[in-house]
């Protein structure tokens, strides 16, 4: 006898779940540019958050996967992780040093990187007007840049700049995320462990800091 086929969700529920992401998603530079906390703690607290929650998933249904994992693998996903640690990194740091609009409008360039990355190395190719649309997107994204910013105290070409390379990094995350995909590794591993290995940097990071504060000559004021 057939297994029952599972219920899928009603469009209305997915709806809702994608345009609550994309809310969130929207609002989360707001909150980025008024916080106090650290940018690397900021940067690490999303993903360590993310891997915990991730980490019942690993050992109930992955447990195999990861036992059978090859180290030339787990190296890709590392070096995703550390891609996806710079790109949160300067993403936060556009945010605090240029406008809302400017940062996530860069920082949304990431999919004209990896196009254009696929069209160079031959892997894809485009028609006229998609062409036409990525240069669109390029020159729209340049201007949105380089508009006036009337705060004397935010430094707008380093946070353009911070966009940039926000931009790029993700674009290497996925484009190192679509490779490994290739290798039959589960979206769910591949997950947890870019996302683990972004989390211990800010970690090892802090660790740092605090051995060289303990290290520091008696009298020595900070």
């Amino acid at each position: 006898m057939k297994s029952a086929a599972k219920k899928r969700p009603s469009q209305s529920v997915v709806l809702c779940i994608v345009m609550l992401g994309v809310l969130c998603g929207a609002t989360a530079s707001i909150f980025i540019r008024y916080g106090t906390a650290p940018t690397l703690v900021l940067a690490a607290y999303r993903k360590t958050i993310v891997t915990v929650l991730l980490l019942p998933s690993i050992l109930l249904h992955h447990r195999t996967e990861l036992k059978q994992l090859h180290i030339k693998t787990l190296l890709w996903c590392l070096l995703a992780g550390v891609f996806l640690a710079i790109h949160f990194f300067t993403y936060f740091m556009s945010v605090k040093y240029t406008t809302i609009t400017a940062s996530n409008v860069l920082a949304g360039t990431e999919i004209l990187f990896v196009s254009l990355v696929m069209y160079f190395s031959g892997k894809e190719k485009y028609s006229r007007m998609c062409k036409i649309g990525i240069a669109l997107a390029l020159i729209g994204s340049v201007l949105v840049s380089i508009t006036g910013n009337n705060n004397p105290a935010v430094n707008a070409p380093f946070g353009n700049f911070c966009g940039i390379v926000c931009a790029g990094m993700l674009a290497a995350y996925s484009l190192v995320g679509t490779k490994i995909r290739r290798e039959n590794i589960s979206n769910t591993l591949f997950t947890f462990l870019a996302y683990g290995a972004f989390a211990c940097i800010p970690c090892m990071h802090q660790k740092q800091k605090r051995n060289r504060y303990n290290t520091k000559p008696a009298g020595v004021v900070t």
